[in-house]
């Protein structure tokens, strides 16, 4: 959208009050209009994101931990994120946080740890002090809640010597990151699709396909599709059967459209007794943020092996649990503002 201003001041106008008030009145109008749309994208979804952000906080709860663990006594104390951050993952090592500073809310970080000192509190000892977050995201000690544009999110007794750590109370709220929204709005659905054609004796690969469709702007049927993947389940239909013997297992493997591999462990089918459904998990240290399918992808059951014992191998469904993304899918508590 543009903005345009309905009054254009010329040389020789002398109502600058109306002409200016008019101008302002546009700029009003087409800035409501922006916050009414961005507002509006993703209906409810977006309106319970804004709640959920509408106060000050830690943003998720391994933001801004205190070590206790480590702590020995003195006037020193570490504060960071915990646990450790999972990099292989997508995690950052970063502590997030989100204020109002100066009117305006913004969120602010600190990368790893920091270790603040208590020890230039000397009057009044033994008294309560506090950790607070300003607006650069480093905490640092105040004697009191007065500073304005400071997160105080912790508080404890300070005696000049060491602190009691039975006296730390959290202060402020934990907002939820991104991990945990996904837990909120994202319920976990099936989507499955019925093989009857494939004959495992004989096919290397099942002949039919699920596919999750991606993001609206991918799949060219307009429709949002992007999930999570949680995890596989494999339905028998009852067309398996073995002779006696210990040869009689069917593996199968969960492939996507390049071929990368989803499940942890083999899916193993024991045909003289086949089971009326077989969960697998999906292996995330590999397919790492791939799970995330923001893009159309097509997923297949490939055989790995059958037994020489199984003589008969047909007719299944499989599925996976999947959750629907909420907004770009970036690690979690990453350091993008606008990861929702």
């Amino acid at each position: 959208m543009s903005i345009t201003l309905t009054t254009h001041i010329e040389e020789g106008d002398t109502n600058y009050p109306a002409l200016i008030e008019a101008n302002w009145v546009a700029i009003e109008d087409a800035i409501n209009s922006l916050i009414s749309q961005v507002s509006a994208v993703g209906g409810e979804a977006s309106q319970l994101i804004l709640d959920l952000f509408d106060r000050d906080g830690i943003v998720g709860a391994a933001s801004y931990r205190i070590d206790l663990d480590n702590y020995e006594g003195g006037s020193e104390i570490t504060i960071g994120r915990r646990p450790e951050a999972d990099t292989g993952k997508g995690d950052q090592d970063l502590s997030i946080a989100w204020g109002t500073f100066g009117g305006v809310q913004t969120r602010v970080t600190l990368a790893g740890d920091i270790a603040i000192d208590a020890s230039a509190i000397v009057t009044g000892l033994p008294k309560t002090i506090y950790i607070g977050i300003p607006s650069d995201g480093t905490p640092q000690f105040f004697e009191d809640t007065a500073t304005p544009n400071v997160i105080y999110v912790y508080s404890m007794t300070w005696d000049g010597y060491a602190f009691d750590i039975t006296t730390i109370e959290r202060m402020c709220p934990i907002l939820p990151g991104y991990t945990a929204i996904q837990e909120i709005l994202g319920a976990p659905e099936i989507v499955q699709i019925a093989d009857f054609e494939t004959d495992w004796l004989q096919d290397d690969e099942g002949k039919i396909d699920l596919v999750l469709p991606g993001a609206a702007s991918d799949n060219g049927i307009a429709l949002e599709g992007s999930k999570e993947v949680l995890g596989g389940m494999v339905a028998i239909h009852g067309g398996f059967d073995a002779v006696a013997g210990d040869d009689n297992k069917l593996v199968l493997e969960l492939h996507d459209d390049e071929d990368n591999i989803w499940n942890l462990d083999p899916i193993e089918i024991d045909c003289s007794q086949a089971r009326d459904q077989v969960f697998f998990k999906i292996d995330t240290d590999t397919i790492g943020r791939g799970v995330f399918v923001n893009e159309v992808k097509r997923f297949k059951l490939v055989r790995t092996s059958v037994g020489d014992d199984v003589c008969a191998a047909q007719g299944i469904t499989f599925a996976l649990f999947v959750r629907p993304l909420i907004g770009t899918p970036v690690p979690k508590d990453s350091d993008e503002v606008d990861q929702l």
